[in-house]
């Protein structure tokens, strides 16, 4: 009799750690999972999330695999990738991919926006936090047609940020991916296509960081196309000349498109860092700026970079401006 109900404990606990298909399990997640409308171990990035930031990653990392047209409307507040738990989790050989499969080819996943924003500067659609070695592969992000007018419309498509002051993002790879916003008017600030900053996901209060582990250091962007963003790519980070990022490259193995930028009365850069130690931008095809009634660039590296600069083999055609100056390349950084 004991036996008996050794083993129908045991089949229990074997079925509830298993229970996919109503997303949620009891354990770190490992393997390769899928994420579907229907018959798939997640029906949505949101309870997947959910369970990544519960349960963490383990051995050996996990790789969700994204049907091609695949859609979902993101949750209010958006995606927030990392925790404590997840975060700790992470490493070199326990990894985290988002990336998609199956025809069609130019198809990719598309999260839109939640609607009714609140916030003028950090209403974003999918934000990581702290979180390292991830990599987002052809998963496209695009404005809700609901949002018409600040603070309503997204400041951020992909938001790189911190969990706190030592916690930052490393070894994150964003590839392939098709960032869609609308511009902000100068009541409600700007997007921003893909960005990253010295902040949390709720704040851009900047983090006194005083140790290595707050930094954000390996950010990779290639082969994006970010178009209707008033800031396609803007990358910052700390102040503090020995917790700058590091490591940062922006079109490096696979060049980007930003296209149709700028277009009000705030500065326009298709491609702006700051607070960065030896960054790269390589290989990018940087159009737009029309209608900019302030200065516009095309790529620009601000003065407080340091190191070894990289601008290498881009193509700019900008345009706009009434006032200010017009720059294809800026760089104010003395290197």
């Amino acid at each position: 009799m004991k036996l008996k109900y050794y083993l129908l404990y045991f089949s229990v606990f074997v079925i509830l750690s298993q229970i996919q298909g109503n997303d949620y399990i009891f354990a770190q997640l490992t393997g390769t999972k899928t994420i579907k409308k229907s018959g798939g171990d997640y029906s949505s990035f949101a309870t997947a999330i959910t369970d990544l930031n519960t349960y963490g990653v383990g051995a050996g990392g996990v790789v969700f695999n994204v049907d091609a047209g695949f859609t979902e409307t993101a949750p209010s507040g958006g995606l927030v990738l990392g925790s404590a738990t997840l975060n700790a989790s992470l490493s070199a050989t326990n990894t985290l991919t988002f990336q998609r499969v199956g025809l069609p080819k130019f198809h990719n996943p598309l999260i839109t926006a939640f609607t009714g924003g609140i916030s003028y500067s950090t209403d974003g659609i999918f934000k990581i936090q702290g979180a390292d070695y991830v990599t987002i592969n052809q998963i496209d992000l695009h404005e809700n047609a609901a949002n018409t007018t600040a603070p309503a419309l997204m400041d951020w498509g992909y938001a790189i940020v911190k969990l706190s002051a030592t916690d930052g993002c490393q070894n994150i790879n964003i590839t392939n991916c098709t960032v869609t916003l609308a511009k902000l008017d100068a009541a409600g600030g700007y997007s921003t296509g893909i960005y990253a900053g010295n902040h949390t996901a709720t704040s851009t209060t900047q983090l006194d960081i005083t140790t290595a582990s707050g930094i954000n250091s390996n950010i990779k962007i290639n082969g994006c196309t970010l178009t209707g963003c008033y800031y396609p790519i803007s990358i910052f980070g700390c102040t503090t000349l020995a917790y700058y990022d590091t490591g940062l490259e922006i079109g490096t193995t696979t060049g980007n498109t930003i296209k149709d930028f700028g277009g009000g009365s705030y500065g326009a850069y298709g491609i702006s860092v700051d607070d960065q130690n030896a960054p790269k931008i390589e290989h990018n095809s940087v159009t737009g700026g029309a209608n900019t009634t302030n200065t516009v660039n095309g790529i620009y590296v601000q003065s407080s970079c340091n190191g070894n600069i990289t601008i290498n083999s881009n193509t700019d055609s900008v345009s706009g401006y009434t006032s200010g100056f017009i720059y294809a390349i800026a760089n104010e950084a003395s290197q």
